[in-house]
């Protein structure tokens, strides 16, 4: 009888470790990244490693923020494209969700299951046909056609995520609301979405990261400084040929992380609504 709560014991100090080992792996990091952000430099890459920065020096920022690059121009740049992503995304695919939700349509689920399949295919792939259809329609080097070009990344999982909200909310409600005098878009924007907002809220946060990380389009399809993304800015000013800015990316790297980070805070409740009645409602 005493071998079961040994057993128990010893299971629960085996599970304790391997999540402390894994937290370890996750966290070292990000660890890394702002001890590295407030070395000196001459500490950078000794050996044996300087865990712990002695002493602390802002240099880093000072350079990085005000003299290897156009900080707030380029903050500004992809605030702009993160969040007109998320707008987009958030327009189109609820349209996108609830149609699939509510309407009863021969062969919806395997388009459903179609615009998920888009999200295997890296982006790299896509830059070429974006370039050329962008161009045509004389988009290239703008927050628009940028915007447009990473709300392709993101809306699938949008659609795919809103679609499971509206499918655990009820659709009495929206029958009575047409039956008192509104049509299906009124009873969408008026009933549906206000019911909807935890899943609008984590499919915004979810555009928000997708286009806020964005390298390739961002670096394909804007060819002028002044729109320039933080991503793409970030390596051509510290990554040289012969030698790469680690104090000077690190300390870009660890601000660029704080709105996300502060979004993740605020949101955190939403985003895990979401996220659950996509998936198990869904």
């Amino acid at each position: 009888m005493l071998m079961y709560p040994l057993r128990e014991r010893l299971n629960s100090a085996l599970f304790a470790l391997l999540i402390a080992a894994l937290l370890v792996v996750i966290l070292f990091p990000l660890f890394w990244m702002i001890s590295t952000s407030f070395k000196e430099q001459q500490f950078l890459s000794a050996l044996p490693p300087q865990w712990i920065p002695n002493p602390i020096t802002l240099k880093h920022y000072d350079n990085a923020i005000f003299y290897e690059m156009d900080f707030f121009v380029l903050l500004k740049n992809s605030f702009i494209v993160a969040v007109g992503t998320s707008l987009l995304a958030i327009f189109c695919g609820s349209l996108a969700a609830y149609s699939f939700s509510r309407y009863i349509i021969v062969g919806s689920e395997y388009l459903l299951v179609f615009m998920l399949a888009g999200q295997m295919f890296p982006a790299v792939m896509m830059v070429v046909p974006f370039f050329v259809i962008l161009r045509d329609f004389h988009l290239l080097d703008t927050y628009l056609g940028l915007i447009i070009a990473t709300t392709s990344q993101a809306l699938p999982f949008a659609t795919y995520l809103l679609k499971g909200f509206f499918d655990s909310l009820p659709s009495d409600l929206e029958e009575a609301a047409m039956i008192d005098g509104c049509n299906r878009l009124k009873a969408f924007y008026k009933i549906a979405l206000p019911l909807a907002l935890p899943g609008l809220i984590s499919t915004a946060l979810m555009s928000f990261i997708v286009a806020w990380d964005d390298y390739v389009f961002a670096l394909t399809l804007i060819t002028s400084d002044a729109r320039r993304t933080l991503p793409v800015a970030m390596v051509g000013s510290f990554v040289g040929e012969f030698a790469v800015k680690w104090g000077e990316m690190m300390s870009v790297s660890l601000l660029m992380s704080l709105p996300v980070v502060i979004l993740f805070v605020f949101l955190q409740k939403y985003l895990i609504q979401g996220i659950t009645a996509g998936a198990i409602k869904g």
